[in-house]
């Protein structure tokens, strides 16, 4: 059962000025949700994990997410707790694609159409740091790589460098079905990993969040190539060599994940 504290619902209460009730909702796999009722008013909490082992500047996130709101892309963050700790934002009634009876092929589609919104978005955020991510996750999880495990890294990191010095552009880095809903409605969830970067890493990072099958990264790339003007064997090529590029991050992510107390 997930537990609010004392202090969030003070400085909540504090914030809006009333009476609230909050309610748990279904969130994601590391931050916790709620319904924050005021009156005939809903609001939506984010209470973020404070072990993560991301270095995530909280402040500087609510900026990018109101112009992102402005935009019509993202839900519009109203209040960022003083220790940075929770969120309240705007509440967006609703159902994500994991919720969706869409065939699985028509929520390729949806995700492509998304991934291509974004990527054309006219807005400049800071680049990814991918380097600084993958050290960090190596320091915390106390591992020992060999030499041509280093070797290894480096090559995909150079890889990657490439790619993102070549072409970049807005990226969520962090697009699952929960994160888009089943209406067209334009609006994208959860942007904590928003970053300037590689527009084909973000492809791949979306096949591989979503645990996409060839068949259906095929899809993806397709979808995404016509929408985006681009030609499908040149997008499928970076994005099949992006995708040992996010393995491995993922990979060093878990193995930093196991050292981190629950």
């Amino acid at each position: 059962m997930q537990v609010i504290q004392a202090e969030v619902v003070e400085e909540l209460t504090g914030f809006l000025g009333g009476e609230i009730v909050i309610n748990p909702i279904q969130g994601g796999a590391i931050n916790l949700s709620f319904s924050v009722d005021q009156g005939e008013r809903r609001y939506f909490l984010k209470l973020f994990d404070v072990s993560t082992i991301d270095l995530l500047d909280r402040a500087r996130l609510f900026r990018q997410q109101r112009i992102l709101a402005v935009k019509g892309m993202a839900p519009k963050p109203i209040y960022l707790s003083a220790r940075g700790n929770f969120q309240l934002e705007e509440w967006i009634e609703q159902s994500n694609l994991t919720q969706s009876e869409l065939s699985s092929k028509q929520k390729c589609l949806r995700l492509a159409k998304a991934l291509n919104d974004i990527h054309q978005l006219c807005v400049r955020f800071p680049p990814l740091d991918l380097s600084s991510d993958w050290q960090n996750y190596m320091r915390l999880s106390g591992a020992t790589f060999s030499r041509s495990q280093l070797q290894a890294q480096q090559q995909l990191l150079s890889l990657w460098r490439l790619e993102s010095e070549e072409y970049s552009v807005l990226c969520h880095n962090d697009l699952s079905f929960s994160h888009v809903p089943e209406s067209d409605s334009g609006v994208i969830f959860d942007w904590e990993y928003a970053a300037f970067n590689s527009p084909y890493f973000d492809i791949a990072s979306c096949c591989i969040i979503n645990q996409f099958d060839k068949v259906e990264i095929h899809i993806v790339i397709e979808e995404y190539a016509r929408l985006a003007v681009l030609d499908n064997n040149i997008v499928s090529g970076k994005v099949h060599s992006m995708l040992a590029v996010v393995n491995k991050t993922y990979e060093l992510w878990a193995l930093a994940c196991t050292k981190i107390p629950n």
